[in-house]
């Protein structure tokens, strides 16, 4: 028979062997430990202890989501929160996250490069105003408003 101790040391072998893998917000790992072994309690132990021992990191793992997201392409701090979120972190600390890295960033102009990006691998055959519907498509989906697409969109002499 199997006590709570036997139930967590599972939980654990679980959770490390999930964050090997990959990195991993709290409440994402914490829902999937639940899912599968249904103890909350042992689940929050467990994650209390991992948290302590550095292995759970929202903050970081936050971070480094941003840094990723922004290696492939310039975005806005509302796709930034949206994909932190999506991802199981809190709101207010995406938001803050989010805020933090973009701090130094001119919304404008990371709008205007990736804006002249999409529109030199668009292609030519299309009519030019097919390829600023994918433009502004694009930036849309990287989470800027329609003022800065349309901004960066005027900013664009085709070519």
């Amino acid at each position: 028979m199997s006590g709570p101790a036997d139930q967590a040391g599972r939980v654990r072998r679980d959770a490390l062997a999930r964050l090997a893998r990959r990195p991993m917000s709290r409440a994402r790992l914490a829902a999937a430990l639940i899912a599968r072994w249904g103890d909350e309690r042992a689940v929050s132990e467990v994650l209390d202890s991992l948290a302590r021992a550095g292995l759970i990191d929202d903050r970081a793992f936050a971070d480094e989501a941003i840094r990723q997201a922004l290696a492939e392409a310039p975005a806005a701090e509302a796709y930034l929160v949206a994909r932190l979120v999506g991802l199981g972190v809190d709101e207010a600390l995406a938001r803050q996250r989010a805020a933090a890295a973009l701090a130094n960033h001119d919304e404008d102009a990371d709008a205007r490069a990736l804006a002249r990006e999409c529109l030199a691998r668009a292609p030519e055959s299309l009519p030019i105003e097919a390829r600023l519907r994918r433009v502004a498509g694009r930036l849309a989906r990287r989470g800027y408003d329609e003022e800065t697409v349309r901004s960066a969109l005027d900013g664009l002499s085709p070519g």
